[in-house]
């Protein structure tokens, strides 16, 4: 991507050694150039976003975070000290709103709990775990009413983790698989034709998510979102499953198995029998004949597990794919 756009542009914008903050900028930058570039042909404004990147990446202080143990997954502080980390604190809780977010510097005690949690991660699923996780630098720890880890799209390689999560090891571990998976489709959709270039979130279609619903209305999640939900459950699944058979003992493992199995055999049914497929790209199909093996292993596993598939959500999902919503 980089050297596309090098030459297209003329505007040399080399990754940066370093920071969480530093990688995320260059990040951030480089992909709302190359969409300025390749998507809208403007390459004037692609320009000005590299420079802009340039400008904020030269004011950087020295790297701020602070390591979790011997992984390559680094803790945020200092980010409102600089134009840079203001520009992508801004950016977190712009895509956040109306939630107030509140970015905080971590300190030893978060490290400590970040990296019991990516202890246990790694435990549990080793090389699986490390495919998916060395996609992201870090994460920024933040204080929120609402939102117990984030995903910014507009904030590339930084996870947001809340500090009211970090006590239980086993949600650490959650956390940052979960949206480190999220990065991971990310990153696959700029290599993979898994949307279409004409896709629109406003005109493909959409399903009614049956569970958390939000001022009385259900949450609606277009086939993009859907294909990210089932990639996620896919790897959180697998943690779980993981985390039961070695005998960890602990009630959110004991939650989530049950919570995590209903709501992926929605996604699962929403995606195998409706029109999900069709709305993206031509490697969709591939990558959801993919999932849908693994979640095949999942049913073996629970089964062993003393859980049978969960039908919870069913004939809901069966119905909407009958009539689904565009």
């Amino acid at each position: 991507m980089n050297g596309i756009l090098h030459e297209a542009t003329g505007t040399p914008f080399p990754e940066p050694a370093g920071s969480v903050l530093a990688h995320s900028v260059w990040r951030t930058h480089l992909d709302q150039a190359f969409k300025a570039a390749v998507v809208r042909r403007n390459i004037d404004e692609s320009r000005r976003i590299l420079d802009q990147g340039a400008d904020l990446l030269r004011e950087l202080p020295d790297p701020p975070e602070l390591a979790c143990g011997d992984h390559r997954y680094g803790l945020a502080r200092g980010w409102l000290t600089s134009a840079a980390g203001d520009h992508q604190v801004r950016l977190i809780q712009r895509d956040l709103q109306p939630h107030t977010v509140t970015p905080l510097d971590a300190g030893q005690i978060h490290v400590h709990q970040v990296t019991r949690g990516i202890d246990l991660l790694f435990q549990a699923l080793g090389e699986v775990a490390a495919g998916v996780v060395d996609g992201v630098q870090g994460a920024l720890i933040v204080r929120c009413e609402a939102i117990g880890s984030a995903f910014i799209a507009p904030v590339p390689v930084v996870s947001v983790l809340n500090e009211s999560i970090l006590a239980d090891p086993v949600a650490v571990a959650d956390a940052v698989l979960h949206e480190a998976c999220h990065q991971k489709l990310y990153d696959l959709m700029a290599v993979r034709h898994l949307v279409r270039p004409d896709y629109d979130d406003r005109t493909a279609h959409t399903f009614a998510i049956p569970w958390q619903p939000v001022n009385g209305r259900r949450r609606r999640m277009d086939s993009l979102r859907i294909v990210s939900a089932l990639h996620v459950y896919a790897h959180v699944m697998a943690l779980m499953i993981a985390l039961a058979r070695s005998g960890y003992h602990h009630p959110s493992v004991t939650a989530s198995v049950k919570e995590y199995w209903a709501r992926a055999r929605f996604f699962w049914l929403v995606a195998e029998e409706g029109p999900v497929a069709e709305d993206l790209g031509p490697d969709t199909a591939s990558m959801l004949d993919w999932i849908f093996e693994i979640f095949r292993e999942h049913t073996h596993e629970m089964h062993r597990l003393g859980h049978e598939i969960d039908n919870t959500f069913a004939s809901d999902a069966r119905s909407q794919v009958m009539n689904p919503h565009v």
